[in-house]
């Protein structure tokens, strides 16, 4: 007889039985070679065999098998084979075909119809040890979840001990220091996280903890003493990292909604100049702790600009001129936004009696599907009606309620008055960044202007941002149509 040699490990996780296979390889080969059995082949796997067509290499060898290519397996225990009844019925099949003649363990050999018996015993014990094992498991876990107590690998921060959780002083530090980097609202994740490689934050592998991981931690409960669990936010028994306060806090940040106020440019004016020449963006230096100039960089190393410095007040006189007249037709302008806002009131009065129709029909239909089970309940329906009409009307429930989403969001009176404050705001730029101080400057740049290309010390070319941009190019035409942009769906 010809035999395969099968060796399977319960885990793919490399510290899980890792010396598994090569202890079962190193007895199975002893033991052919003390009974000069004729081995073709070894097989190893490190799957589970409690599902069935997940194994690979199991597969590969029973094809082989079916090709004559051996027809006896040499396996430590039989549950090496089979832990599910699909995987042992293919066994059995080959052997009541005669295309696998015999299963032999070192203890003993599966050759014979009463061996099949006896096998197939072994594969249902098996099966179901596996079966009731997995549901020991989860009964286990859900205890400990009721009692409070985190059921997997303990996160960063904490470790496992006797089946809970506990603080790991070393690692709770960089935890802590984590949050309260974050809530102070001036770095970003990335950025902590350099701090803390810095400060000796370190993976197993001696590397930086990457960002994701990072993220992951700020919006883990666990860390202020509850954790999810399913999908479920569970109290837990473990002592916490951070206060609550202090985990709201951050996530009220990731969220975007306190978002704290942060100088962006040291200097004020750089970050929106470029060279016009060269592309690189235009730096700044102080001299005597008092004078600042600006300057090309000259990052490309083939551009004269950079011996060109401007001083603040050269800066500060170029933007200036930007902001000049930046609505030229301020009549057509104001007809423009007047006309807006009728066709704005308009669309929203159509937009609401859409609305109201569709809700209506939806309460119609949901109040036809609670008559419809009554109906069922008291046996006016078949089985086949019933589910007949249910199934068009959780269709046309779902068809109204996508074009209730798809309705446009209505403009409100407020962004209306706003939209006015903005386009008033845009006749005085000028004086607002002349008469501003640094605040009101920088606030204003962040806003309005997006990059200015300089050249020879004058402006080659200017960039705003929306809706400052739409706004400069419109009131380069007189045309009505331009400022009112006919055509577009959505009116502006």
């Amino acid at each position: 007889m010809k035999y395969f040699i099968y060796c399977r490990k319960s885990s793919e996780e490399d510290n899980k039985q890792i010396q598994s296979l090569d202890t079962q390889e190193r007895i199975l080969v002893d033991f052919a070679t003390t009974k000069n059995l004729h081995i073709v082949d070894i097989f190893r796997e490190a799957k589970s065999a409690k599902d069935a067509g997940t194994r690979e290499i199991f597969g590969l060898m029973l094809s082989r098998i079916s090709k004559g290519d051996a027809d006896g397996i040499l396996v430590s225990h039989t549950d090496r084979l089979a832990r599910n009844y699909n995987d042992a019925g293919d066994l059995l099949s080959l052997m009541t075909k005669g295309l696998l003649k015999e299963i032999t363990t070192p203890y003993r050999a599966f050759n014979s119809v009463q061996d099949y018996l006896y096998m197939g015993f072994d594969f249902v014990f098996a099966t179901h040890y596996s079966a009731q094992l997995g549901v020991k498991v989860k009964e286990g876990i859900d205890s400990k979840v009721l009692r409070g107590e985190y059921p997997t690998h303990a996160p960063l921060g904490y470790y496992n001990k006797d089946g809970k959780i506990y603080i790991d002083e070393t690692k709770a530090l960089y935890i802590k220091r984590l949050f309260e980097l974050y809530s102070k609202n001036e770095y970003s994740i990335k950025e902590i996280g350099k701090i803390l490689y810095k400060e000796g934050l370190r993976t197993k592998g001696g590397n930086k903890v990457v960002t994701a991981v990072l993220h992951r931690a700020l919006i883990n409960p666990i860390y202020r003493g509850d954790f999810m669990w399913n999908g479920k936010l569970h109290e837990g028994i473990h002592e916490a990292i951070i206060s609550r306060e202090l985990f709201e806090m951050v996530q009220s940040i990731l969220e975007g909604k306190n978002r704290a106020k942060k100088v962006t440019h040291e200097f004020l004016y750089r970050g929106y100049l470029t060279c016009d020449v060269c592309g690189c963006k235009l730096t700044a230096t102080r001299k005597k702790q008092k004078y600042d100039y600006y300057y090309c960089t000259n990052g490309k190393n083939l551009c004269e600009q950079h011996k060109d410095y401007m001083d603040n007040d050269k800066v500060k006189d170029l933007i200036s001129t930007l902001f000049i007249d930046f609505i030229i037709n301020k009549e057509i302008c104001d007809l423009s936004l007047e006309q807006y806002k009728q066709d704005v009131r308009k669309n929203n009065n159509y937009q609401g009696n859409a609305r109201k129709s569709l809700e209506k029909q939806l309460a119609k239909v949901e109040e036809k599907m609670d008559k419809l089970v009554d109906m069922s309940l008291e046996g006016l329906l078949t089985k086949e009606k019933y589910t007949d009409k249910h199934n068009k009307l959780i269709a046309e429930k779902g068809l109204l309620k996508e074009q209730l989403e798809k309705l446009p969001t209505q403009i409100t009176e407020n962004t209306l008055e706003l939209l006015e404050k903005f386009k008033n705001r845009c006749y005085h730029l000028q004086n607002l960044f002349d008469e501003g101080n640094d605040d009101v400057k920088s606030d204003l740049l962040k806003s309005a202007l997006w990059n200015l290309s300089i050249k020879d010390k004058k402006i080659s070319s200017v960039q705003y941002k929306l809706p400052y941009q739409e706004l400069a190019n419109a009131s380069k035409s007189n045309d009505f149509v331009t400022w009112r942009r006919e055509g577009d769906s959505n009116p502006r």
